[in-house]
């Protein structure tokens, strides 16, 4: 094990050295009965907006649905999103208060109260109430409360990004809290050695210009590269990219400790390529004397530098255990992970990103890196 942890990391951090600055921070259905008094519980504040360019929404890795009332932009350039959105997709419970004319959300602990017509939403959380000022206001649109999600998402916990290039709201509630998606999507991308790029004139990284056909189609133009070079938006474009596209053939792809073999045209195949990496993460960096735990989800996969389309990087934190500090595995992997064991500590976390590919029809491990050694 040790010489596989050592080969391993040496490949990778070589290459992780080659960084370009990755864009910084960045369900239980409901019964009819509660979805009608939300959605038409007062027409007295409705309010007439101008919809254009109408956004998707994406909660963790599934694209939502809308039957009837859409997102849209109000004049405040925030999205607006029909309430029982909320419900549906983030599993969070929704009532209306008529007294109040609000719409009342919770989920896991926390309630969010948003008044229709109001500039203030009030949050409470462990039997504290405070007050969050906004830029716009909950209103009714086509006969539906629709709600600032950006603003309600992030009370109850969750990282809201956006893709302009796809023109999508990415909302993210998993494993990994909204504090740590910021910081592990604010490090520098690590390459692995694709031609997605290249180096211009002033020796910065740019988008590679010449078009690349993977099955007689245009993989990725020269404006997808460039969106993922976006100082404010690139990780969010990086990691849409990677969640729409499909390079399928109907080939199958098997996860070995997994035991999952799925179609790579499955439109589950970024979580089954994750929980694959989490389970091959696990395996290599753990040992005798030492067990490794990696915490990921889909909010912070994004598409590498590499073209074929079977590549998949996924940040998390790396949690190590140590049992006996004495063995070659842990002395091996605390190395490799720039950590110095202290004897009354048996526990270690450390900022971390996987890659794995597909090659012969099985998903493999090809890189592991210290996300502290690529800011």
């Amino acid at each position: 094990m040790k010489k596989r942890i050592s080969i391993l990391l040496a490949v990778a951090l070589v290459i992780g050295a080659v960084c370009i600055t990755g864009a910084s921070a960045t369900a239980a259905n409901q019964t009819a009965a509660k979805n009608a008094a939300v959605s038409t519980a007062t027409t007295k504040t409705a309010t007439t907006v101008n919809k254009v360019a109408v956004p998707s929404v994406r909660v963790n890795d599934r694209l939502v649905s809308f039957p009837d009332t859409q997102p849209y932009i109000d004049g405040n350039s925030r999205t607006m999103i029909p309430v029982r959105f909320v419900s549906e997709a983030l599993g969070a419970d929704v009532s209306w208060d008529d007294n109040t004319q609000s719409a009342v959300i919770s989920l896991d602990g926390t309630t969010v109260k948003v008044p229709v017509g109001s500039k203030a939403i009030s949050v409470t959380k462990d039997g504290s109430t405070s007050t969050v000022a906004m830029d716009t206001q909950a209103v009714v649109t086509d006969g539906r409360t629709c709600i600032p999600i950006r603003f309600v998402a992030e009370a109850l916990g969750a990282y809201v990004g956006y893709s302009n290039y796809y023109n999508t709201v990415d909302i993210c509630r998993e494993t990994l809290t909204k504090d740590e998606i910021t910081r592990l999507r604010g490090y520098d991308y690590c390459l692995y050695g694709g031609s997605r790029y290249v180096t211009d004139e002033n020796g910065k990284l740019a988008a590679n210009t010449d078009p690349l056909l993977i099955g007689g189609k245009l993989f990725a133009p020269y404006a997808v590269n460039a969106s993922f070079l976006d100082g404010k938006t690139g990780y969010d474009n990086a990691r849409e990219f990677l969640l729409r596209y499909k390079y399928a053939d109907g080939s199958p792809v098997k996860g070995s400790l997994t035991g999952v073999t799925w179609k790579d045209s499955d439109e589950n195949q970024a979580r089954l390529y994750m929980n694959e990496a989490v389970a091959l993460t696990n395996k290599e960096w753990s040992g005798n004397g030492i067990t490794a735990n990696f915490r990921t989800d889909t909010s912070c996969l994004y598409q590498d530098d590499y073209y074929d389309g079977f590549h998949y990087s996924f940040r998390g934190i790396l949690n190590l255990h140590i049992t006996d500090a004495a063995t070659e595995d842990a002395k091996a992997v605390l190395k490799d992970m720039g950590v110095s064991y202290q004897q009354e500590q048996s526990d270690y976390s450390v900022d971390f990103e996987v890659k794995v590919s597909c090659s012969s029809s099985a998903v493999v491990l090809t890189g592991g890196y210290l996300l502290s050694e690529n800011q």
